[in-house]
């Protein structure tokens, strides 16, 4: 663990509010001297879809389209940030995480790698989705669903993921679309992707600590 945190430090510095640590496999491995250390384990899961047959009930006041502005960044930066302090309850970094997980997006969508979507209620921004692909793309991953607290229950995740899955099948056309989410049973969002059509894939398991 020490050489993992050393690498951590070295490749993110010490700006952020968490570290988290994952592998490649579906399995929990040797975890317990990260837990003993302050750690938790994150059991999630991978679901997946080949296909999108559409038919999920969707909030027609939504207008959903990719982010380009300055200001279309700067709105889902600090939507993020509120959702991390409100929701997850993340330590304060300024910000600092999640514009910098944004620019590296905001770069892969300038070299038509994917985009970053927003879900607006007339001008305002209340939520969003990424879905970028490999450089084949046959394979699009979902980034991090953010919902404002006050506009959950509204149909705005199945109508993002609605117009987005549409849009990667008929314009992209990849083999999959993976999304990653907790497998725990009481998970309100992994029945909102089963819904959707997303099935289990596989297992995922990481260990994360606050700072």
């Amino acid at each position: 663990m020490p050489r993992w945190l050393a690498f951590h430090a070295s490749e993110f510095g010490t700006t952020l509010n968490h570290v988290t640590l994952s592998w490649d496999e579906p399995i929990p491995g040797e975890n317990a001297a990260c837990i003993a250390a302050g750690f938790r384990l994150n059991n999630d899961m991978v679901l997946s879809m080949s296909s999108y047959a559409g038919g999920v009930t969707t909030n027609p006041n939504r207008i959903i389209r990719p982010l380009v502005s300055d200001d279309d960044w700067q709105a889902i930066a600090a939507l993020q940030i509120d959702v991390d302090r409100e929701y997850f309850a993340y330590p304060e970094d300024g910000g600092e995480f999640r514009r910098t997980q944004l620019l590296s997006a905001r770069q892969m969508s300038q070299r038509g790698r994917g985009d970053w979507w927003g879900a607006y209620l007339q001008d305002q921004l209340v939520g969003g989705m990424g879905l970028y692909f490999d450089r084949e793309r046959t394979l699009g991953r979902f980034q991090y669903v953010t919902i404002l607290a006050a506009f959950r229950r509204q149909r705005v995740c199945s109508t993002l993921l609605d117009h987005i899955a549409r849009h990667a099948f008929a314009t992209v056309r990849p083999r999959q679309l993976v999304i990653n989410t907790g497998a725990d049973e009481t998970n309100p969002a992994k029945a909102a992707y089963q819904k959707i059509g997303f099935s289990e894939a596989t297992r995922s398991f990481a260990v994360t600590r606050m700072i």
